[in-house]
């Protein structure tokens, strides 16, 4: 819902613990499951939504800024 409330702990910004981050492009922020993957011996951060429409991406470490860890949701209405 758009009027929903987000809370974020915006000093746990460990990916190391997956769960659901705020991240941030430089552009948009979105609220993403993140969680480190090695694959060829290098680490990447796997990113996937709830949406089923919303193919889980890998990218470089550092692509996302990470904002900090969601701990809570407010319903508004």
């Amino acid at each position: 819902q758009i009027d929903d409330k987000i809370l974020i702990d915006l000093e746990d910004r460990n990916i190391e613990k997956a769960g659901i981050f705020a991240v941030s492009d430089d552009v948009n922020y979105f609220i993403r499951h993140c969680e480190i993957m090695v694959q060829d011996g290098k680490a990447q951060l796997q990113i996937s939504a709830q949406k089923e429409a919303f193919i889980p991406q890998i990218l470089e470490l550092g692509e996302l800024q990470i904002i900090g860890r969601v701990i809570g949701k407010i319903q508004i209405g």
